[in-house]
């Protein structure tokens, strides 16, 4: 499996954890068969354009959210640390 495609499926598991979405129920809503994302990942299965644009449609981002090469989860903790940092700041005044 490619790096790019390890990280779209990382990418896609985590936001669907962190929104609250069963993958099973993306994959209904994206209509492919259950497993369909867990073959991604094992490599048993390639995805086309229109489909990753869907799962990004479906999940609200964009495609660039699921391939970039700094995974979604990394970027989140990036942001909540800076939130956190800064009420840090707003404490100690």
């Amino acid at each position: 499996m490619s790096g790019l495609t390890e990280r779209f499926c990382q990418n896609v598991k985590f936001i669907c954890k962190d929104k609250g979405i069963k993958i099973s129920d993306l994959e209904k809503k994206i209509g492919v068969s259950k497993g369909y994302i867990s073959r991604l990942k094992q490599g048993t299965k390639e995805i086309g354009l229109f489909k990753a644009y869907k799962i990004a449609n479906i999940l609200g981002c964009n495609l660039n959210d699921l391939i970039e090469s700094e995974t979604w989860k990394d970027a989140r903790i990036k942001e909540l640390q800076k939130e956190l940092d800064e009420l840090m700041k707003e404490a100690n005044k």
